[in-house]
């Protein structure tokens, strides 16, 4: 009934929480980063659990919430087991996951930490219906939390607040594992292992006008713009993921690339980068100084001191 009215989007929670649980068993690094890049800023790095998608999975779970997840894995070619939560704990002994789905916290936590006490390998994935638990499922330390409410507001955040970022995330999704782990190998370099900002910077009279009147004559690359304007040889703790020019996206960016007035990046940075990326966007005299070196009077006596000094030395 929602997809008659035509919608952009219709998010189905349960459907796309066995959609990214799909993705953490496939492509472990895809989903690590991905999962890393939407938390909330300043989250460690988590870690990667590779080998989940040979074994067993046992989804114990009532309502649509297990069909739509054991339907998930299922067609991701996994193999899967039905419980009854009525019937008493599953068996996962031989099992690589449970996923414990019941509409009732209490059940879900202690399915968890029975069957990890059966098993202390086993990969944990919660249903969590009240915020009220929270503290107790931070504490069993479970691998994977859904929480449906969550997952509609950070999705529905996402495609509306910052459209050009959920564009990068649907890109990431489709993309293998060594994709992810050299741009995650550039992240953690750049940034670091906590999560970084995010800024949409749009290379006009507003956002940018020092790069605007420079590019009216000359062609600064992306390393230009994402130097450093008191020492061009350091690079800023930032990082380009997308480019947006006219109706095309680039999502493999070079240092080498060349700007053009009008481009949107998207940018992850740490927190002190943003102040001096400021400064190249809006002063002349930074802009020239990360593209060629030369470093601009920017004060109207230092220009005047400048002018004069070479008459003096003579």
């Amino acid at each position: 009934r929602m997809r008659a009215f035509e919608p952009a989007a219709v998010i189905n929670p349960s459907d796309r929480y066995g959609g990214y649980l799909t993705l953490a068993l496939q492509r472990p690094v895809t989903y690590q980063l991905l999962t890393w890049l939407m938390s909330l800023p300043g989250t460690p790095l988590p870690a990667a659990r590779p080998g989940l998608a040979t074994g067993r999975w046992v989804v114990c779970a009532d309502g649509q919430f297990g069909v739509e997840v054991a339907q998930d894995l299922r067609a991701a070619g996994l193999d899967v087991t039905m419980a009854d939560p009525r019937d008493g704990d599953p068996d996962v002994s031989a099992a690589a996951g449970l996923v414990a789905g019941t509409d009732r916290d209490a059940t879900n936590l202690a399915l968890a930490e029975r069957a990890r006490l059966s098993n202390p390998q086993l990969f944990l994935s919660v249903r969590q219906q009240t915020h009220s638990n929270a503290a107790l499922v931070e504490a069993l330390d479970i691998d994977s939390v859904h929480v449906s409410t969550e997952l509609v507001a950070r999705e529905t955040l996402a495609r509306v607040v910052t459209p050009v970022y959920w564009c990068f995330v649907e890109h990431t999704i489709h993309q293998d594992d060594a994709w992810s782990s050299a741009l995650l190998e550039r992240l953690v370099e750049r940034c670091g292992d906590l999560t970084p900002d995010r800024e949409l910077v749009r290379l006009d009279a507003e956002q940018a006008p020092a790069v605007v009147r420079w590019l009216r004559a000359r062609e600064p690359t992306l390393g230009n713009l994402l130097s450093h304007p008191d020492d061009r040889t350091r690079s800023l703790p930032a990082l380009a993921l997308l480019l947006v020019r006219d109706d095309d996206m680039v999502f493999t960016l070079s240092p080498d690339d060349v700007l053009h007035p009008g481009d949107q990046l998207l940018l992850v940075e740490r927190s002190e980068a943003r102040a001096a990326l400021s400064r190249t966007l809006f002063y002349d005299a930074a802009v020239e100084d990360v593209a060629t070196g030369r470093e601009v009077p920017s004060t109207w006596l230092w220009r005047r001191l400048s002018r004069r000094a070479p008459a003096e030395v003579g």
